[in-house]
């Protein structure tokens, strides 16, 4: 069954402590005795003892000296009767003092005012106690003092230092402050808030535990009301789950994670699932007492025989039927039957083998993510995407059966787009796979959605339901036999009651819910039915909407009241709607009349039959029992006025402070439901234009809901936001906001980037936008397996994609909604090619795999027609061509040839050969009437082939015979894409390779047209397509990059951004009537593209490859940022403003580093690259004043100092040499040697007066270097890993250098004393960049790496300062004038402002990023 954690009843019940104290009494003068006090520590530890508390320390409670609370304190803390999970209160009353420092001191009995170091308790030491590594029980600590919220700042400063060198678990400290800072508190006034607030749980029997900031709340109600000059704040420290202190009063333990009838609450300890336990019995909800389960013998025994099996026929099974046809209770019988002992009467062959369910789910309201979570915990992995999951079932030898609820359900509120989703990227590959055992229940609606590999039970068939089975079920209920309690008119009396059954089962046809909703209603209305009255049972309701009608009815002038309290859960997303703040203003707004909370409370006692309790983490929701009644009470007609006027009345719950909502502290309701109702109500876009709705909407909900823009604005947003959507599903408030931020910036919105930043310590001023496009309308990223190919094709005149991907899996994407639509399962590896035709009216689709085959695939049906298999070694590229009707299949491979196949045989007909080397592209088509093939390859030729001229095409043997037409050459480099199109009425052909071109070729006169190049990279793929009348070619390129030429004009039209990495994939499709570019990367992300929007120029502004290295300096009193990257170039950037300087080329190879330098009064860039050269640049005029050789491998650093007055560069190579060069002269002054690997980076300094150099290499080692003689002067060790970037600084006057390693440690030298003198908190693995810099004449340290994060020390305190982090990974760092630093974060160039702390309030409310 489903995995779960270990409970109490695993490891022992948690233990419960409570430590109340205080002091009323004072022996100093001058200090006022409370007297109240020790009441105050009475109720407390009366109140936690009604909570199961058990409470210690007595003999330390009523007026303790300091020395006394302490020693016992510490004392039962250092005992080694303490348990981890021991949960532990400290509760303290008395005088409260802030020192003149500010620091807060608790007074004891012995206190003096003017001695509070020695007779008073320093507030910050308890959290030496009680959040120390020794001490890990969840520990909450309640200050009912004066100034209450100093002290817990304070505990809260020194516990956060303790956590972040913590190597244990985390401590789980959580404070309660009955003050404010600078607040007096009252005596009686917290405890007494405090047990008004337990007394009435605003909570369900689901939620185990009142949350903290829930009780916070409550109590500033409470002060509000009674005492408005108090108020009480809590915050947490390191910690981890739930609070634990305060158990919820209507918490029923042993409850299944499902639904709950909220009538019977005291019977759910016996119930295993509210959702299917009831249905099994032929119930609705778990209050009805009884079992009434009958007929539908056929259906279970064909579920039982299937799951009895020993082999599996690897076909899903699908429950289906309309609304109320009982396949809920199939579902719940089924699984009743395979767990439980089996009653007399009970036919045999209807049971199930015992156990043989491994896990069930009810969907309803379930995203994709929430079923792939919960059957990986059932599974026994922790599955985070569709494929983590199936690729741990398929190496599952393990039989893994699984039954699943109400698929049709799930998702938005009237959206089958979720339900689809799971049906296609998960239950579909599921339904197929030898280990695993699929039965679904689902209305009609997605059927189709889960493939032909279905059988299946359609319960509306008469095959499936007997012709007295509602009869026999209206029968038992009116009979009420196993309850004794029944007021069943009925009872007693069978031939009545099976008179009346048959009628019930006349006006209900095939509906159990029709047919047990009758029967209720004659039983609570007491009706006795006379069945000799002609045509009684046509009074009978005979829909779901008639019979629950009749059930309102039953409340006579009380109707309305229950309609209108009703109608919000059938309005409610997710898995229901909460009752605290959201139920009641719902109701009143939707029925235009106030509802309260009483209202609630009287409708759950008369009419909660139909309602159900559902838990949603550790809080209560509630919805209605049957989705059938949800449809009863809305009205389809005003849907979008509903769902307005609950987006209204949410948006009213949201607090406002400073004139901005407070999102961060909304509803969690609101905050992740707000979207769907917005978007069914047509009013997303208003909230889309709040950024602080951005950072706090949960990403799952909002993303799928963005579809509904309707303005240029919200569009622009939306684009921001799919940036990086992946990001935002796994991020806190405070990483997505700064996310937000930059990528606002990076799409040329800085008035968005400023508000989300607002509050920031550091905001991005500017970034470059080269990884972002507004062109980028949606992108895939629900698999991590590369993309090798993709081709484009219409289903249903819906445009879909299919990909090739490296897992060997093809993939099918709905292009109109981005959801995956199906994979297709055959190739042994990974698929390098797919394209699509069509054939006899299906789609086809034709795949090449390294596996040795070639495959055809119906593209509607998902089914595999055809393996080609004849290829020696790999099948790069495959492809089909129709002639007369007939298709013939061609397929090229690593064996240099071509070959031809006859798809209905699936015989090779013919072997093309003339390449010499690999075939890597293929194009068929036709070219003045005749069929063509066009083909490229390894050996950089492209060639046409076509069939000999012996007779009509298609009329023999002779016919078919292909022959090599024409060689075109003209490439130096492997043609890695070649496509046929048509240009002013001429044939012509596309060619693009390695050598960064593309080639367009007149076919009939075998000459080249034109060429296109520039910055493109190696191109990969190309694709021909028509926009906006225009002829043009998409090509797909290693920088990451689609490129569209204008074929006619012979132009770059524009540049497609989003990849980063190579762009494999690329082809044309119509949505919505406009063409689109879909691209394909090999980092396993698909993007579609609206090319009419405005998109980059071909005057590229920005590095096309990764940014490896930056600098920074003035030039004419501006400050400037240089840059190296991966695409050879080095660029010049206005820091102020973020315009692009100029543009340096010149390098043969990555540039890998820059540095800047005065060269008398010209301002020149230093760099190093791949190709082994260092290059000096005039900054001003952007040409080249040397190139400096003599390294034998990569150049990786550069620095640049004066020696006796003259200028000099300083390089480092991973030929271990450091060489020093006069730029002057532009001669090598010395080679530098000594370290045993490569040298990683270098920076310069001067010691004593005298210019030093730094390096850090390969081998572990940091050593000093005196430039002037080349001697090492020390060599620093103590790095557990090679030594990947370092920065010299100056600290108290001293000579330092910050380096950091592999394994993210960062490590403080002191050059003077050369010995290590700190070592820094872990900047983590794959730190890439490191830079010194002096903030408000503090020095400190920066370092960014693979992980996105930002960090900063400073290196007076040695303590982290707040950093942020970057949507990609950052490269290179630079400090930069006023306060500024410069990043290079993947392609992109960026600059930061430093403002100081975060101010309080505003934007930035969130809890900080973790490191």
């Amino acid at each position: 069954m489903i995995s779960h954690e270990s409970t109490a009843a695993d490891c022992g019940e948690p233990r419960r402590f409570v430590i109340a104290a205080g002091t009323g009494h004072y022996s100093q003068p001058g200090i006022e005795d409370l007297p109240g006090v020790e009441g105050d520590v009475e109720l407390m530890a009366s109140l936690f003892a009604s909570l199961g508390y058990e409470r210690v320390l007595r003999d330390r409670s009523r007026n303790p000296t300091a020395r006394e609370l302490v020693s016992g304190l510490e004392e039962w803390l250092g005992s080694t009767d303490r348990r981890p999970d021991d949960i532990v209160v400290l509760y303290y009353a008395g005088h409260g003092v802030r020192a003149s420092g500010g620091r807060h001191y608790l007074l004891c009995t012995d206190s003096a005012e003017n001695r509070l170091v020695s007779t008073a308790i320093r507030t910050d030491d308890l959290a030496l106690m009680f959040a120390d590594d020794a001490v890990r029980a969840r520990v909450l600590i309640v200050l009912d003092t004066c100034y209450a919220g100093a002290g817990t700042t304070d505990i809260a400063m020194v516990a956060n230092q303790l956590a972040a060198g913590r190597t244990t678990a985390a401590g789980n400290l959580w404070l309660l402050a009955g003050a404010r800072a600078r607040d007096e508190a009252g005596e009686g006034v917290l405890t007494g808030a405090l047990t008004g607030t337990l007394a009435a749980p605003r909570a369900g029997a689901h939620q185990q535990y009142i949350d903290l900031s829930e009780i916070t709340e409550r109590v500033n109600e409470h002060f509000r009301e009674h005492h408005p000059y108090q108020h009480a704040s809590c915050t947490s420290v390191d910690t981890a789950g739930v609070p634990p202190f305060f158990p919820n009063r209507n918490f029923v333990p042993g409850l299944f994670g499902g639904e709950l009838d909220a009538e019977t609450l005291t019977r759910m300890r016996r119930e295993r699932s509210a959702h299917f336990d009831p249905r099994a019995r032929g119930v609705e909800y778990v209050g009805e007492v009884g079992s009434y389960f009958t007929g539908r013998a056929a259906a279970l025994t064909a579920l039982s025989r299937w799951l009895a099996q020993p082999s599996h026929d690897r076909r899903a099974r699908i429950v289906t039927g309309g609304p109320g046809s009982g396949k809920s209770a199939l579902l719940g019988r089924l699984l009743h039957l395979a767990d439980m002992p089996v009653a007399d009467g009970t036919p045999p062959e209807t049971v199930p083998p015992t156990g043989c369910v491994t896990t069930h789910l009810h969907l309803r309201r379930r995203t994709l993510d929430d079923v792939v979570a919960e059957l990986g915990r059932a599974a026994g992995c922790a599955a985070t995407t569709p494929d983590d999951l199936l690729g741990f079932l398929r190496d599952r030898s393990a039989q893994f059966t699984v039954l699943l609820d109400a698929l049709d359900e799930a998702g938005i509120v009237g959206d089958q787009a979720e339900a689809t989703l799971i049906a296609r990227a998960l239950l579909r590959p599921m339904s197929t796979m030898a280990q695993v055992r699929l039965i679904v229940g689902t209305r009609r609606g997605p059927i189709e959605a889960l493939g032909t590999a279905v059988e299946l039970i359609d319960l509306d068939q008469p095959a499936y339901v007997g012709t007295k089975d509602v009869a026999d079920y209206v029968k038992a209920l009116l009979l009420a036999e196993d309850d004794p309690d029944s007021l069943s008119p009925y009872r007693g009396n069978s031939a009545l009651a099976a008179a009346v059954a048959g009628g019930v089962a006349v006006r209900a046809g095939q509906s159990f819910l029709v047919a047990n909703m009758t029967a209720r209603s004659l039983i609570n209305r007491q009706v006795k039915v006379d069945p000799t009255q002609a045509g009684w049972h046509r009074q009978l309701p005979n829909e779901v909407k008639d019979v629950f009608a009749a059930y309102l009815s039953r409340f006579g002038a009380n109707e309305w009241r229950v309609r209108r309290l009703l109608t919000p859960l059938a309005y409610a997303e997710g898995q229901g709607l909460p009752w605290d703040n959201v139920w009641a203003p719902l109701a009143s707004v939707l029925a235009r009349e106030r509802c309260s909370d009483e209202d609630i409370n009287w409708l759950l006692g008369n009419a909660g039959a139909y309602i159900v309790e559902v838990r949603v983490g550790d809080r209560s929701v509630f919805r209605l029992y049957h989705e059938t009644l949800a449809e009863f009470l809305r009205d389809s007609r005003r849907d979008k006025e509903a769902h307005r006027r609950i987006t209204t009345t949410l948006l009213d719950q949201v607090l406002t402070r400073g004139g901005r909502r407070a999102w961060g502290d909304a509803h969690l309701y609101i905050r992740s439901h707000l979207a769907s109702h917005a978007a069914i109500a047509g009013t997303l876009d208003e909230l889309l234009a709040d950024p602080e709705f951005l950072v706090h909407a949960d990403p799952v909900v909002l993303a799928p809901a963005l579809r509904w823009v309707s303005n240029e604005q919200a569009r622009m947003v939306r684009s921001i936001y799919r940036s990086s959507l992946a990001l935002h599903r796994q991020s806190d408030p405070m990483t997505r906001r700064q996310i937000l931020a930059f990528d606002a910036a990076s799409h040329q919105v800085p008035e968005l980037a400023g508000e989300l930043s607002a509050n920031l310590p550091w905001r991005v001023r500017w970034a470059t936008g080269s990884q972002v496009n507004p062109a980028l309308q949606m992108s895939f990223v629900d698999h991590s397996h590369g993309v090798k190919s993709a081709d484009c094709y219409e289903l249903d005149q819906q445009p879909y994609a299919v990909t090739a991907n490296t897992d060997g899996m093809l993939r099918l994407w709905d292009l109109s909604n981005g959801n995956l639509h199906g994979m297709l399962r055959g190739h042994m590896a990974e698929v390098n090619s797919v394209s699509h035709l069509r054939f006899e009216g299906e789609p086809l689709g034709i795949s090449a795999s390294s596996d040795g085959t070639a495959r055809v695939w119906n593209l509607r049906d998902e089914s595999e027609r055809a393996v080609l298999s004849g290829h020696v070694g790999r099948v790069g590229v495959a492809a089909g061509l129709v002639v007369s009707g007939r298709l013939t299949l061609v397929s090229g491979g690593d064996d240099r040839t071509i070959r031809l196949w006859d798809f209905v045989t699936g015989q090779e007909e013919q072997r093309l050969v003339g390449h010499t080397g690999a075939v890597r592209a293929l194009a068929c088509g036709e070219v003045d009437g005749r069929p063509v093939i066009a083909s490229g390859g390894s050996d950089g030729s492209v060639r046409l082939w076509s069939p000999a001229e012996t007779g009509p095409a298609g009329s023999g043997r002779a016919a078919r015979s292909w022959g090599e037409r024409t060689v075109l050459k003209g490439h130096s480099g492997e043609v890695n894409a070649v496509a046929l199109a048509e240009l002013d009425g001429l044939p012509v052909l596309i060619s693009g390779g390695d050598d960064r071109t593309v080639r367009i070729w007149d076919i009939r006169s075998q000459g080249q047209r034109c060429l296109f190049s520039g910055d493109m990279g190696w191109v990969r793929a190309v694709a021909c397509m028509t926009l906006d009348g225009r002829s043009v070619v998409v090509c797909g390129t290693d920088s990451g990059h689609a490129h569209i030429w204008d074929l006619r004009q012979e132009v770059e039209l524009s540049v497609l951004i989003g990849h980063t990495h190579w762009v494999r994939a690329v082809a044309g499709v119509k949505i919505e009537g406009r063409t689109a570019v879909v691209t394909g990367a090999s980092d396993g992300t698909m993007c579609v593209w609206d090319p009419s929007v405005e998109t980059r120029a071909k005057d590229v502004v920005w590095h096309a490859g990764g940014v490896n290295a930056v600098g920074a300096m003035s030039v004419q009193d501006r400050a400037v940022a240089v840059s190296g990257g991966d695409d050879r170039t080095l660029r010049a950037w206005d820091i102020e403003s973020g315009r692009q300087r100029g543009v340096i080329e010149g390098h043969t190879g990555f540039v890998r580093a820059v540095a800047c330098a005065q060269l008398g009064e010209v301002p020149v860039v230093v760099s190093g690259a791949s190709d082994g050269t260092v290059r000096v640049w005039d900054l001003m005029s952007r040409r080249q004043r040397a190139v400096l050789t003599g390294h034998t491998d990569w150049v990786s650093s550069v620095a640049c100092t004066q020696i006796r007055g003259r200028t000099v560069a300083v390089s480092a190579s991973d030929d271990c040499t450091l060489r020093v060069w006069d730029l002057l002269s532009n001669s090598e002054r010395g080679i530098l040697s000594g370290h045993t690997g490569g040298i990683n980076t270098v920076a310069c300094t001067s010691l004593d007066g005298r210019p030093v150099a730094l390096t850090g290499s390969f081998d572990g080692s940091v050593r000093l270097w005196d430039l002037e003689t080349g001697r090492a002067w020390a060599v620093f060790t103590g790095h557990t890993g090679w030594v990947r970037a370092l920065d010299c600084a100056t600290l108290d006057g001293r000579q330092v250098v910050v380096s950091v390693d592999d394994d993210g440690g960062v490590f403080v030298w002191d050059l003077k004393d050369r010995k290590r003198c700190v070592r820094l908190s872990d900047a983590g693995a794959g730190t890439n960049a490191i830079a010194c810099m002096q903030l408000r004449n503090r020095t400190v340290v920066v370092t960014a790496g693979d992980d996105r994060i930002v960090r900063f020390w400073d290196l007076h305190t040695r303590q982290r300062q707040e950093g942020f982090v970057l949507p990609a990974p950052g490269w290179s760092l630079a400090a930069a004038p006023d306060n500024r630093l410069v990043v290079g974060t993947g392609r992109e160039v960026c600059v930061f402002d430093h403002y100081g702390e975060t101010a309080p309030g505003g934007g930035a409310q969130a809890s900080r990023s973790t490191s």
